[in-house]
């Protein structure tokens, strides 16, 4: 049976008889007015670090994601965020078709932007933001800042900060250490955190630029707080990024 996840909307469904300890999910992602699939879409299950694409026709496969209960969130630029809460449950499957999954577009026509300051967010407070940006040693973009940069993607949001190269496949590194890794092995990876959860990101444009509240930047080991220290080796540095989303009640 088919279900359509909406903007928000909150399913919890059971799938009987699921022993395997990881499943494949697959499904079609549209649009909720014309019905047309969306091409490009980010499908991301953050509590478990797993990230995939849809395809030209709106398709999706994303595997590994292991039983139990978890989240799985839709993002497109020009739409509504679409999650869906699930929970699996033991048995012999391990595919599990999520159906048609239907995201809301947000209207086009909008005010000119015009910024002139912004009030402290009660959430970056509480998370600490606003005291690491005056006592810790990194870069700092508020909500305003980002508005005035208007990046197309996150990662543009990297290009001038120094420190960091930016990878065509939206892959950010630290060139703290690179000249020590031979170019086979590619580059020196940072740790993220989105929302205070250390997760894995495929690469830093799964986050759309305009869901973004406030982003910390810290280039190398001396300079991370011990919030963003849970990795055993951060010394390539660590990317944290609050989302609006995140903030919500």
């Amino acid at each position: 049976m088919h279900r359509t996840a909406l903007l928000f909307t909150v399913l919890l469904f059971t799938v009987p008889g699921l022993q395997a300890q990881r499943v494949t999910l697959v499904g079609v992602v549209r649009d909720s007015l014309t019905g047309n699939p969306l091409q490009g879409v980010t499908v991301w299950v953050p509590q478990q670090a797993l990230a995939t694409r849809s395809s030209r026709t709106g398709g999706f496969t994303l595997s590994g994601v292991e039983a139990g209960q978890s989240e799985i969130l839709f993002r497109q630029v020009g739409y509504h965020v679409g999650s869906i809460a699930f929970e699996l449950t033991a048995g012999p499957a391990t595919t599990v078709d999520l159906g048609a999954v239907a995201l809301v577009p947000i209207p086009t026509e909008l005010s000119p932007l015009v910024v002139t300051g912004e009030e402290p967010n009660d959430w970056l407070r509480s998370v600490g933001f606003y005291h690491r940006s005056q006592f810790e040693t990194g870069t700092f973009f508020t909500q305003a800042d980002i508005a005035e940069q208007n990046p197309t993607l996150t990662s543009d949001l990297f290009r001038r900060v120094p420190g960091f190269r930016v990878f065509a496949d939206g892959s950010i590194a630290s060139t703290r250490g690179i000249p020590s890794i031979s170019q086979a092995y590619g580059m020196c990876e940072v740790d993220y955190y989105i929302d205070g959860l250390h997760v894995m990101v495929p690469d830093v444009d799964i986050v759309i630029p305009t869901s973004i509240s406030a982003m910390e930047i810290y280039r190398g080991a001396a300079s991370i707080p011990p919030r963003f220290r849970r990795s055993t080796n951060p010394k390539c540095g660590v990317v944290a990024i609050w989302t609006r989303d995140g903030g919500e009640p």
